[in-house]
């Protein structure tokens, strides 16, 4: 039995304390607290070892010592604590460090969660994600994944702190303007999270060409470019199912956030949603969004910007764990007045999909000479 060599590590955010003489509770939430009511004396005890540097079989020997306790009845007493997801089993001996004390918090909800917080920290910190556009979405989304404990991140975009950024977006300040909002987002990242890894790229993405060479190597992309619309999105759906990683892609406007993730082996993409919404209305739209001259006003505040990348970090770690099941071929809104999620857009994987679709060499339509990449 392999998983006896395993070391159960008990989740320090459940306190233990004695009810009443007859009566140990677990836990304190008003929705996840176990109680039980014998042998009180001996959970403590058998609690006290699980601190994850001790093995299953170690921890059934000292019980076996003292109550006599066989290695199988001690092995399910803690599979019925893992099932109740009060400890982790973990690989190898539980060794605390300076880091592990940084992110204690976060691995600890991991495994609370049932998620396993050692193991599924380690993940994390062995990934990278390339964020493409560092403003009001991108920056904060940046510091999201970097206090989840995402380990590697490669920050893309050109342009300058303004002014007017400095209100709305979370990581700059008066001082910051005129310089490059990728470096300040990288250095102050790195001030907040000493652990992590992080590259930058100033490089305008006008091309296909050009993101398949910022996202090279990645595990995931972000978009968070709004402009050009929709051909921000294209090229850099483009780029990721060519090389096959998966993608999301989110936009915010006053009253309501949006976002969709793209799996290159299962769902349709980027211009499977946009052929979904094809018709006469969408391509004028679409051409006066390209062609629009005016200098307008980003209509939002902090407060809903947080929401939504808060949502998007959130919505993107269950689908990373496994949380979230079927997450794609759907188009989310976040509406920030109700505080609700509804999938308000359903799509499919389109055969004539002149980027996924297996007719794609025949596509012929005139929503892609309005919406033209390279």
């Amino acid at each position: 039995m392999e998983e006896v060599k395993k070391y159960p590590l008990f989740n320090r955010d459940r306190i233990v304390y004695k009810l009443r003489e007859d009566c140990l509770r677990i836990g304190a939430e008003d929705d996840d607290t176990i109680e039980i009511k014998s042998d009180i004396s001996f959970w403590l005890e058998f609690i006290e070892l699980l601190d994850g540097t001790k093995t299953v079989e170690a921890i059934a020997k000292q019980m076996n010592q003292k109550y006599g306790i066989s290695l199988q009845k001690t092995y399910t007493f803690i599979k019925q604590f893992e099932q109740r997801n009060l400890l982790e089993l973990l690989a190898d001996s539980y060794h605390y460090d300076r880091r592990m004390d940084y992110f204690q918090s976060v691995i600890t909800y991991y495994s609370s969660k049932g998620l396993g917080g050692v193991e599924l920290f380690k993940k994390l910190q062995n990934i990278k994600i390339t964020i493409l556009g560092c403003g009001g979405g991108g920056a904060n989304l940046a510091l999201q994944l970097c206090q989840l404990g995402v380990g590697n991140l490669h920050l893309v975009d050109p342009d300058i702190v303004n002014c007017d950024n400095v209100n709305r977006q979370v990581l700059f300040t008066m001082d910051d303007i005129g310089q490059m909002k990728t470096k300040i987002t990288q250095q102050t990242l790195k001030r907040k999270n000493p652990y992590i890894t992080i590259t930058v790229s100033n490089k305008r993405m006008n091309s296909v060409a050009d993101v398949e060479n910022e996202v090279q190597g990645s595990d995931w992309v972000f978009c968070a470019m709004d402009e050009p619309p929709y051909v921000a999105q294209r090229i850099t759906n483009k780029a990721c199912m060519e090389l096959k990683i998966p993608s999301l892609y989110c936009f915010s406007q006053k009253s309501a956030g949006k976002m969709f993730m793209v799996n290159p082996a299962v769902s349709g993409c980027v211009d499977c949603l946009l052929k979904s919404c094809d018709s006469a209305e969408f391509r004028k739209l679409a051409g006066l969004f390209l062609n629009n001259k005016q200098k307008l006003i980003t209509a939002n505040i902090y407060p809903n910007i947080t929401l939504l990348c808060s949502w998007i970090a959130k919505k993107w770690l269950d689908v990373y764990c496994g949380i979230e099941k079927n997450p794609w071929n759907k188009l989310f809104r976040f509406s920030f007045d109700l505080f609700e999620e509804k999938a308000f857009v359903k799509f499919k994987k389109e055969s004539n999909c002149p980027t996924c679709g297996e007719n794609n060499q025949d596509t012929v339509d005139d929503i892609w000479e309005v919406l033209k990449i390279e």
